[in-house]
Formats: C-alpha cells, sequence, structure tokens
C-alpha cells in the first residue's frame, strides 16, 4: 500500500515538474518574441527613412547585401522612403542591374526614393539615380558616363618579341574571345560589340524611362559616354534639383506625407572596393599589368562588361 503511494508522489512529482518546466518555457518564448518585437518597434517608427550609401566600384559582392537589405525594407510597413546617398563611378553591370530592380521592388511596397549625388554618379551610380522620385545633384557633382565598356589588354606582340605562346585547346569557336597572346580577331570584335551596344540600350531606356521631362534629342545627344557637371545635368533636366542630403530629407518628407520630424535610420554601411588595396594584397602578378589583369578576370571584377567611368 504504502509503495503505491510513494509511486503515486513521484509521479505527481514527475507531472508537476513538467508542468512548471513547460511553464518556463513558454514564459521565455513570450519574453523574447515581445523584446524582439519591442526592439524593432524602437529602431522603426511610423515615420521611418533610411539611408543608403552607394560608395566607390561595385560589383556583384558589393551589390548583393544591398539587395538584401533592400528587399528587407520593402516589407516593413514602418519604413516610408529611401535617400540614395551615391559617389560612386559605376561598377560591373550585373550587380548594378540586380539592385536596381530591387530598388524599383522598394517602391512597389508605397515607399519613394529619392537620389543625392556627391562628388560622382557616373554610368552605374548614375543608373541606381534613375530609381528615384527625385534626383539632387551638387553644381560640381561628376554625372552622366552613359555607356557600357569592355576594357582588355593584348600582349601579342611583346609575347612574340619574348617567344611567349599561349596554348589554347577548345571546343567552339569563340571560347577563347580577347586571348590576349593572339592577334585581335575582327569576329570577335563585332561579336562583343553587339553584346556592348544591347547593353547601352537597356541602359539608355533606363535613362529615357526616368528623364521624362528631357528631350529625347536632348538625351540621343548627351547619352554617350560623356561626363558632364551637375549644373549642367539640371539644366538639361538629367537631374531634378540642385542640392545634398539635407535637401534630400525635406523633399522625401514632402514625397512620403511625413508629417513632423522623420526618424533617419543609417543603413550599416559595407565596405566599397579599394582598387589599390586590391591591387596591392588580392591580385596576383609580379608586374602592375599582371594584376591588374588577374584583378579584372580572377578577382571581385571577373565580369568584362561594365557600367563604369574609367577616366581618372
Amino acid at each position: 500500500m504504502s509503495e503505491n503511494l510513494n509511486n503515486k508522489k513521484i509521479t505527481l512529482n514527475a507531472v508537476i515538474f513538467y508542468l512548471a518546466f513547460l511553464g518556463v518555457l513558454i514564459f521565455s518564448f513570450i519574453i523574447i518574441f515581445t523584446g524582439q518585437k519591442s526592439k524593432a518597434s524602437k529602431n522603426f517608427s511610423s515615420k521611418s527613412i533610411v539611408v543608403m550609401d552607394i560608395q566607390g566600384v561595385m560589383s556583384y559582392k558589393t551589390c548583393l547585401p544591398l539587395v538584401k537589405a533592400v528587399r528587407k525594407y520593402s516589407t516593413n510597413p514602418n519604413i516610408r522612403g529611401m535617400i540614395l546617398r551615391i559617389n560612386s563611378p559605376g561598377g560591373t553591370v550585373g550587380g548594378v542591374q540586380e539592385l536596381y530592380r530591387e530598388l524599383l521592388n522598394f517602391k512597389k511596397h508605397n515607399k519613394v526614393i529619392v537620389a543625392t549625388m556627391g562628388d560622382m554618379a557616373a554610368s552605374g551610380g548614375y543608373y541606381l539615380a534613375m530609381t528615384a522620385d527625385f534626383v539632387y545633384a551638387n553644381k560640381g557633382s561628376m554625372v552622366g558616363s552613359v555607356g557600357v565598356i569592355i576594357n582588355t589588354l593584348n600582349y601579342h606582340t611583346l609575347a612574340k618579341k619574348l617567344g611567349i605562346q599561349r596554348v589554347i585547346i577548345k571546343a567552339g569557336e569563340f571560347k577563347d574571345m580577347l586571348n590576349a597572346f593572339r592577334p585581335v580577331n575582327q569576329k570577335e570584335i563585332a561579336l562583343l560589340q553587339n553584346i556592348v551596344n544591347d547593353t547601352y540600350n537597356d541602359f539608355f531606356n533606363v535613362v529615357k524611362k526616368s528623364r521624362t521631362k528631357a528631350k529625347l534629342e536632348d538625351l540621343k545627344k548627351y547619352c554617350d559616354g560623356r561626363i558632364f557637371t551637375g549644373n549642367f545635368a539640371f539644366k538639361n533636366k538629367l537631374v531634378d534639383g540642385l542640392g545634398g542630403y539635407y535637401d534630400a530629407i525635406n523633399k522625401i518628407k514632402e514625397l512620403a506625407k511625413i508629417p513632423g520630424r522623420p526618424k533617419i535610420i543609417e543603413h550599416k554601411k559595407s565596405p566599397s572596393l579599394n582598387l589599390l588595396k586590391l591591387l596591392n594584397s588580392s591580385a596576383k602578378g609580379k608586374t602592375f599589368e599582371e594584376k591588374l589583369k588577374y584583378l579584372f578576370s580572377n578577382g571581385e571584377f571577373n565580369s568584362p562588361l561594365y557600367y563604369l567611368y574609367i577616366g581618372r
């Protein structure tokens, strides 16, 4: 009899223990959940504006974290808009295009974008500015460079003098396009020119879609790869206004209909690409030319196609 009572006591104690453990577990989940919710509400008020910096030379590697961040901001109902602070000569075509599409998707969630241009918003930097509902430039900002470039080196003459021959075994006529150790093949040049032209047409149409106040003949005239000042761009309706960061805040308040003072959320910066640092460290090869070729074929810039101003 006493043994049965002891067994019942043990069973009852076990049940009490498990119920208590379950209660603590549920309570912990509630605390964690409400704590995260509270933290999120502190970070984002209903009048939040995200400020995102687009700096330096862009590659797919540097654009992808921004793409993911923009997607998260798109679905946050407390974020009313975004300021793009652009200080970039552009970058690889694929990276720029993917970030461009994600910024357009951001606007589909009833949000607005205002862009500001620093020292430079050229080529791919200008391409991204075309997502904005309003674009500011400083008078002396370097703007434009609407064009596409494939840049390569040819060592054929030098290799011939040194008695160096590169052996290529291939299947497919164009598999070793732009082989630097043989003469330039005009069929390859024609093929690559078609690729460049097709990519340029995409860029031009992006500008045309955004710059609705500009004359078509002016767009055709100025979208030829040239660089120009922010003042020139404003006069020819290639940007919407002359101004900077604080002008952008006032404009986004107006466009997003934000009463009072908005909460500014600075997006955490990812390190921009430093070409000199990459040439000194990650790029293999003894000479500058060898390092440059390695960088643009094996490094972060492994695409040969660029929305990039390289005139500095």
